[in-house]
């Protein structure tokens, strides 16, 4: 049997603080997310919405993925910041 590794795939995310709704809407898109008051930040990820709390990462693995949304946990268990050639 052949064995074989995974190639690594560069994400696009940001990291809701409740400040950057800004960064988040250029992230995914006009009408995709939404603020609702002090509770969090509503993403809509396909026929569902999911609530991302301050400290969550909001995160696309390609343009025309549905978002993700991870804990500040997940996220640093899961990716590397990208360095830079």
């Amino acid at each position: 049997m052949t064995k074989y590794t995974k190639k690594p795939i560069v994400i696009d995310a940001e990291q809701w603080n409740g400040n950057n709704f800004k960064a988040i809407e250029k992230l995914l898109g006009p009408d995709v997310a939404k603020v609702d008051g002090d509770i969090g930040l509503v993403v809509k990820i396909g026929p569902i919405s999911q609530l991302a709390l301050k400290g969550d990462f909001i995160l696309k693995e390609s343009c025309d993925a549905e978002p993700k949304i991870l804990s500040q946990f997940k996220f640093d268990n899961r990716y590397l910041p990208l360095k830079k050639k």
